[in-house]
């Protein structure tokens, strides 16, 4: 009892109804909140990159399936991170290879794990090609003279990389350009660059909402590809990556 006085007296029932009161107004918001989700995903958002100390437990054995054949087309981790702005609990290794021509992210995003190829032509056009759980066996491949997108089934590191060239050559034919040599201080400009050109897209095709305009990244102009020489030698440290110039 001298010890329930006590609680009374400091205020121990205000803080367990604080607290309970706080629960159900979160979950309230949540119920509110969670059927926005997929109107505020069709609208632009600008990534923000936050190097992270590591990346999860399981994109971490998501990663070490890939490992060989990481090495064996020369990719050296670059670093890790966490999208800022992302609706869900994410983590991605990003890392680059093939002669400093290809990224590769391997991303874990809401218990899903996918793997990312992106190219650049000095032209300007992106070259994506992604993994995606639900596709069919046959790639899906969408196109407009700033980026092409191929969708395929998650497979092996080896064979996904393989149609990411493939593609990426076909590609720069296409547009009578040359790929870029990217160096670590680039990685990072050139996944903004393509969401943004991804974005654009999707709004072409009616998926998502708000068009965007021109913007630089680095040395990199959307929608027209190399604007200035390299001003970073290679292996330089990141900054942290929240703004554009």
């Amino acid at each position: 009892m001298l010890f329930l006085d006590e609680f009374i007296k400091l205020g121990g029932f205000t803080s367990v109804r604080l607290t309970h009161s706080m629960f159900w107004t979160g979950l309230i918001f949540a119920a509110v909140a969670w059927p926005l989700v997929p109107i505020l995903l069709k609208r632009y958002r600008e990534p923000h990159y936050q190097p992270a100390d590591s990346g999860s437990f399981g994109l971490y054995h998501y990663r070490r399936g890939s490992e060989r054949a990481l090495d064996e087309a020369g990719f050296r981790m670059v670093g890790t991170f966490r999208v800022l702005g992302e609706p869900f609990a994410n983590r991605c290794e990003i890392h680059l290879g093939c002669r400093q021509t290809v990224i590769a992210v391997l991303r874990s995003m809401d218990c899903t794990k996918t793997t990312e190829f992106f190219t650049i032509t000095e032209s300007g056009r992106i070259i994506m090609t992604r993994s995606d759980a639900s596709g069919d066996d046959k790639p899906a491949v969408d196109a407009l003279p700033t980026i092409l997108v191929t969708s395929m089934s998650e497979s092996p590191f080896e064979a996904m990389l393989a149609t990411h060239l493939q593609m990426a050559n076909e590609a720069a034919e296409e547009a009578d350009s040359l790929i870029v040599e990217l160096n670590d201080s680039d990685v990072v400009d050139v996944l903004r660059y393509a969401n943004r050109a991804h974005h654009n897209m999707r709004v072409h095709r009616g998926l998502a909402r708000g068009p965007v305009g021109p913007m630089t990244y680095g040395r990199f102009r959307f929608p027209l590809g190399i604007v200035s020489s390299v001003s970073n030698p290679l292996n330089t440290p990141f900054p942290f990556f929240g703004s554009s110039t």
